[in-house]
């Protein structure tokens, strides 16, 4: 249970607002795109269970601006950061692709040093 829940939005916006003791997740931003939060405070007792601040699952480019979080899980911490689940998939496909294109740079290189020293024996 979140007290406020966004999902499938595009261009979301969200800011100026202070949430206070939700029983579980404060916002869940679920399958949206170009999200903006900012100004946002988030209020919770210490020893609160899981009160999560925000909740981003499945989404891309939510970009969080000066919100601070005194919740449960996370003390108090101020946000200033672009997060995006989808991100980390793509720096793993990024760096897969270097990985394959090392490789094919080595094959390229030894194949280079056979053919150069083909050329060397056949001269000498």
């Amino acid at each position: 249970m979140q007290a406020i829940r966004f999902y499938n939005c595009n261009n979301l916006t969200l800011s100026n607002l202070t949430h206070v003791d939700s029983p579980r997740n404060h916002i869940s931003i679920n399958h949206c795109k170009d999200a903006s939060i900012s100004n946002l405070h988030i209020i919770a007792p210490k020893d609160s269970p899981n009160t999560d601040g925000i909740d981003i699952g499945s989404s891309t480019n939510v970009l969080i601006n000066n919100t601070t979080m005194e919740t449960g899980n996370y003390n108090t911490h101020s946000f200033n950061s672009r997060v995006s689940d989808d991100q980390y998939e793509y720096l793993l496909l990024l760096y897969l692709i270097l990985i394959v294109l090392n490789f094919i740079l080595y094959l390229i290189q030894m194949q280079f040093l056979i053919i150069l020293i083909t050329i060397i024996n056949v001269f000498l």
